[in-house]
């Protein structure tokens, strides 16, 4: 995405360059792109763009995002030596909807993951 504040305070965005052809450069304060992995937000009560650290650091410091990490961490050494390989029955309905959640369809198990779970081989697939 693309975006341009203009002298006068309006900000435009779009997917697309050139979406307002007739803005002349004379009249644009900033032209920037979105890049990738950032957010883009615009607060009406304090009239500015939000910079993307600023978002993060203000959403990370709602939750002990941190904490919950360092709590759920196994070190894999330690649970193979450990011989407590139990793990809980499975629960299809479940699996299913959390793969989807993820973006993983039935389509895409069986054809992307199943070939490298059976047989070691990474799948071919296109976009």
């Amino acid at each position: 995405s693309r975006f341009y504040v203009t002298k006068d305070d309006h900000v435009l965005l779009s997917s697309e360059i050139g979406v307002i052809p007739d803005l002349p450069d004379s009249e644009v304060k900033i032209k920037h792109r979105l890049e990738p992995g950032k957010m883009f937000l615009v607060d009406f009560e304090t009239e500015r763009i939000v910079p993307d650290d600023e978002i993060k650091e203000v959403i990370a410091a709602q939750k002990p995002y941190a904490e919950w990490v360092q709590n759920g961490l196994i070190d894999l050494e330690k649970w193979a030596a450990s011989g407590d390989k139990q793990t809980g029955k499975i629960d299809f309905e479940q699996s299913n909807r959390r793969f989807n959640m993820f973006g993983y369809s039935s389509e895409k198990l069986e054809m992307l993951l199943l070939p490298m779970a059976v047989g070691g081989k990474e799948a071919l697939g296109s976009m």
